[in-house]
């Protein structure tokens, strides 16, 4: 109150109070706001660090592979129980070579390109699962992860193909650094033993 016992009033006509009232709801709303982020962000980083577990332990049972057969039956027996998906294929143009492991789904020449384009990986969260890439298990695939190999001169194009019966598993909006990693290693491991 002033001396002549009047309150003191900023000029828009609101009093003090409101507009401490209003600040307070204010940095409440900022605060929740930075409070839900914080939230989102420790979530994500706990997702990453169990991706990276995942991927690690993929690729330590991928290094026990013998010979070429042994690493297509690893990548494809053990990779789905490892990332908690229906199936795993390795899929390889066949120009030229005819005597792959049963495990390997032969894909006619052009066919990588047809469905990569130039993509190097490709995620969908909602795809009907192609018999061509995943075999008898095509019905079962709704979403899936597809990732461009090249094993050789000998092979045209290949793909590892990741398939989940879950709808939204594979989205284009994941981070893919940690899939890329994976296909690089069973890549490589691939081509050492068809030397």
């Amino acid at each position: 109150m002033s001396e002549t016992g009047e309150n003191h009033k900023p000029r828009d006509g609101g009093s003090i109070a409101d507009f401490t009232k209003a600040l307070v709801r204010r940095l409440q709303g900022e605060h929740k706001l930075a409070h839900a982020v914080q939230k989102e962000l420790v979530a994500i980083a706990r997702n990453n660090q169990a991706s990276q577990r995942l991927v690690h332990a993929a690729v330590l049972t991928l290094l026990d592979a013998r010979d070429f057969t042994d690493a297509v039956d690893i990548a494809t027996r053990s990779f789905p129980t490892i990332f908690g998906c229906e199936a795993v294929r390795i899929c390889i143009e066949s120009s030229g070579i005819s005597a792959w492991p049963t495990d390997i789904m032969s894909l006619p020449p052009g066919e990588a390109r047809a469905i990569m384009g130039d993509a190097d990986i490709l995620l969908r969260a909602r795809a009907t699962g192609d018999p061509a890439l995943f075999g008898a298990e095509a019905a079962a695939i709704h979403s899936h992860a597809l990732v461009r190999l090249r094993l050789s001169p000998h092979a045209d194009d290949a793909l590892i193909a990741f398939g989940s019966r879950e709808s939204g598993k594979f989205q284009a909006s994941q981070g893919s650094d940690l899939l890329l990693f994976l296909a690089r290693v069973v890549e490589k491991c691939l081509m050492l033993h068809l030397r």
